[in-house]
């Protein structure tokens, strides 16, 4: 059981941090993101201070989200394989 909420912990921290690196989202699609899901601000709040619509700054959370989804979805693969490789020789 803990190990396994380690487990989700760091696949979500690496997950985010090749997304803020990588994903080619612009910086106020990040900040929507990081505000909304990471910081648990408001959405008005964001969206005055980004110079975006409420909507607009969902749309850009959801983005994110699809690719922080997909991101944590290869990392995880790519750690298992590596376990089943390990564990067969």
């Amino acid at each position: 059981e803990i190990w396994e909420q380690e487990w989700r912990e760091s696949l979500l921290l690496e997950g985010v941090r090749q997304l803020k690196e990588s994903a080619g989202l612009g910086e106020r699609t990040l900040r929507a993101f990081e505000g909304l899901t990471l910081e648990g601000r408001d959405g008005a709040e964001l969206a005055r201070e980004l110079d975006m619509t409420e909507n607009a700054v969902y749309q850009a959370k959801f983005r994110a989200m699809e690719q922080l989804r997909a991101i944590v979805a290869r990392f995880s693969d790519q750690v298992r394989a590596r376990a089943l490789l390990r564990a067969g020789r």
